[in-house]
């Protein structure tokens, strides 16, 4: 008899430990995944679900990536992961909210499917579904006095540099301003040092 309590016991702490186990392998920090979905008009239904008032911490609770001015404020682990299973060929995809004075502006939602990057931008009423085939992360000096920037970008050419595509952005000159495209900008991000 005293044998059998001792064999529920160890049971029972091998059954916490593997539960333990299982919980400290998830990702502290689950994104919302938007799902990849045009109609046969070519029109994106995504934002049908989205929250008409946001702030960054209901942002970042609902799995969002909360960028606020030029810095990833909330769930940058979540971008991370998109980035990291794009770059493996995984299928993936990563909600972006914009905020300024900590008031919403508009939301992305960048998908990685089938070898291609889509973005969709809720600000705007007719979605572009062309995709491209680069996540780009161009880097460096911009702005008076000179801060080290990120420019984090979709775009056709992987050969697009810093300079060329902050030249371009700037430009009144259509055929400078073609010479980067076709791309859209996700973020600049200014470097804190």
């Amino acid at each position: 008899m005293k044998n059998k309590p001792l064999w529920i016991t160890a049971a029972i702490l091998i059954t916490i430990m593997i539960f333990a186990g299982l919980l400290t392998s998830c990702r502290s920090t689950e994104g919302f995944s938007p799902v990849f979905f045009v109609d046969a008009n070519g029109i994106y239904s995504g934002f049908g679900n989205v929250t008409e008032s946001l702030d960054i911490e209901k942002a970042a609770s609902l799995g969002y990536v909360a960028i606020d001015g030029q810095r990833i404020a909330e769930n940058s682990d979540v971008w991370e992961n998109f980035v990291s299973d794009s770059a493996r060929g995984d299928d993936s995809s990563v909600r972006l909210v914009y905020f300024y004075t900590n008031k919403s502006v508009y939301i992305i939602d960048i998908f990685y499917n089938n070898g291609q990057y889509y973005l969709f931008d809720s600000s705007m009423e007719k979605q572009n579904t062309d995709g491209f085939a680069h996540l780009l992360r161009l880097e460096g000096s911009f702005g008076m006095p000179a801060r080290d920037t990120i420019v984090l970008l979709l775009a056709d050419d992987e050969s697009i540099t810093f300079d060329q595509y902050m030249t371009a952005m700037f430009s009144s000159s259509t055929e400078v301003i073609q010479s980067v495209q076709p791309s859209r900008l996700i973020m600049l991000q200014v470097v804190d040092n």
